[in-house]
């Protein structure tokens, strides 16, 4: 496992002499094995070491042991200790979050706080990330869900998972290896959550069929990250290339791969409209490239191509008020306003306040997104 660990912080640049390092420590074998693993390079790296600890506040006791068991351990060996306290299940409820979204966002908000220059190491493995790209390619992801978990991540690189290329079993061993200590998080052995199915379920199924599965899982995903990152680039370089009057060119596109292409228009619909983001809009969006013709995104959103230009915007605003005196007819067996017939646009809202008070005002409406 050292071999592995060392072998990635130096492929991916991880650490550089004198760099401040938090490591992201919940008790468990793979933060433990991780928090050991920096212990033991502190001195060749001259590294500045931090355990940070999350309690969640979401397992009672459970949660407190492992905190105690952590603050023990730093106790032990000098180590600076930092815990943050936080009640995420009511986080998540104010603020309209999952609860592991809220964790996630927590707990990386409270590591930059305790030093925004220093490196956060987190203990993902090649378990984890085998287990991310299942999850991902479940859900019906793209290329890049199937790249997993990157080694270093972060606008400046500063989070890094010096881990990344080591099993569970790997890690596990390690721990016996050097009498090291660790606590279960009682939730990861339910199958309550999708992420322990596919650990507890799918993985060792697949494990039965190949024992170096999750080797090969990690494998694929590095180049599937290189695959990402070159195709990433031609897509960039197709919507530069494709620029044209306030939009892009259909022709432009329609000459390009059909992989750039959908790439280009998905990340185009990202950027306006991120919920209608997904394949089958991306395939409506390409059938009007060349035939014209206009597709909804959202309430306020159109995808509008006339053959030769693709444009993304806002509906257009319709004309003026309209009215016309014309010959008085029974419709329905009513006189049509003695010859007299106006249209308008009218704010729904207002609409409804006004039929409230003057219910003779607005006596025939049509709603606007259903006009063809």
């Amino acid at each position: 496992m050292l071999d592995k660990a060392l072998g990635a912080v130096k492929k991916y640049n991880m650490l550089s002499p004198g760099a401040a390092v938090i490591a992201a420590v919940s008790g468990g074998a793979d933060s433990m094995a991780m928090l050991l693993f920096l212990m033991k390079i502190r001195e060749r790296y001259s590294l500045s070491l931090t355990v940070a600890h999350v309690n969640h506040g979401l397992r009672g006791e459970e949660a407190r042991r492992d905190e105690n068991y952590v603050r023990s351990f730093c106790e032990k060996y000098g180590l600076r200790f930092e815990v943050l306290h936080a009640d995420v299940a009511a986080l998540a409820k104010q603020r309209g979050e999952s609860c592991e979204e809220c964790g996630r966002r927590v707990r990386y908000e409270f590591f930059e706080s305790i030093d925004k220059n220093a490196k956060i190491a987190t203990a993902h493995t090649a378990s984890d990330n085998a287990e991310t790209m299942l999850f991902n390619l479940a859900r019906g992801s793209s290329l890049k869900g199937l790249c997993g978990i990157p080694p270093v991540r972060g606008n400046s690189g500063n989070i890094i998972r010096p881990l990344i290329f080591c099993t569970r079993e790997e890690i596990e061993a390690f721990c016996r290896e050097n009498s090291l200590d660790f606590v279960t998080d009682s939730t990861n052995l339910t199958l309550d959550y999708s992420r322990n199915k596919i650990r507890r379920i799918a993985v060792p199924a697949l494990k039965e069929i190949n024992s170096a599965f999750e080797e090969n899982a990690s494998h694929f995903s590095q180049n599937a990250a290189l695959d990402e990152d070159f195709l990433e680039g031609e897509t960039k370089a197709l919507l530069l290339s494709a620029q044209a009057d306030g939009g892009l060119s259909c022709k432009a596109l329609l000459s390009a791969h059909p992989a750039i292409r959908r790439r280009a228009l998905l990340g185009c619909i990202k950027n306006v409209c991120p919920k209608s983001a997904d394949f089958k809009t991306v395939g409506a969006v390409e059938n009007i490239l060349s035939s014209g013709g206009k597709i909804q995104l959202s309430p306020d959103t159109f995808a509008v191509s006339d053959g030769a230009v693709l444009r993304f915007a806002a509906p257009i605003k319709k004309g003026e008020e309209w009215s016309e005196d014309i010959e008085p007819e029974c419709i329905n067996g009513s006189v049509c306003h003695n010859g007299h017939v106006s249209i308008c646009r009218v704010n729904k809202k207002i609409f409804l306040d006004t039929q409230k008070i003057h219910k003779d005002v607005l006596d025939y409406c049509i709603d606007c997104d259903k006009i063809i």
